[in-house]
């Protein structure tokens, strides 16, 4: 019996990792993030949009299908970051994050609440799931601000599930 005074890294420490496709969509000095609904794990907090690599698939195709399955758009793969490892727990994961370029469409949240363009040098690392905090470091490291202008309104998209209200 495994002791429920351990940490939780050792319960997981004999199961093998899950692993998550990230993309991290840049539009010039912008990265596209993700409000999750407010139910199920991370609720209300932001994300970048990927998902489960599912058997047989690469982290590569994972990516392009999530943020195709996500967002409503096509990308193309510019860069992998390299994985990493976060224990959550739930258990262990492993992200794989890739730089993309949005090839075709406008950004939906078809599986959140809203999507929005934001400079990384705004994103608020309190609301975002603690595997992002990395992602944001890496981006504002890469990301390079150009002069600063006010984004138009038609930048954020919000979803709207109310029938009626």
């Amino acid at each position: 019996m495994i002791s429920p005074h351990l940490p939780p890294v050792v319960y997981f420490s004999c199961m093998p990792p899950r692993d998550v496709a990230i993309g991290l969509l840049v539009d010039g000095d912008c990265v596209l993030v993700a409000l999750r609904r407010p139910e199920g794990p991370f609720g209300g907090f932001w994300e970048f949009p990927g998902g489960k690599v599912e058997p047989g698939e690469s982290p590569r195709a994972a990516v392009v299908r999530e943020l195709r399955e996500e967002l409503g758009v096509s990308v193309t793969v510019v860069e992998p970051l390299g994985p990493f490892e976060h224990t959550y727990p739930s258990g262990p994961f492993r992200f794989h994050p890739f730089i993309c370029r949005l090839t075709e469409g406008e950004p939906a949240p078809l599986a959140g609440v809203e999507v929005r363009w934001q400079r990384p040098d705004d994103l608020d690392p309190h609301r975002f799931p603690a595997a992002s905090l990395r992602l944001i470091e890496a981006l504002r490291a890469r990301v390079q601000p150009r002069a600063r202008v006010d984004l138009p309104a038609a930048a954020t998209y919000i979803r709207d599930d109310r029938q009626g209200d």
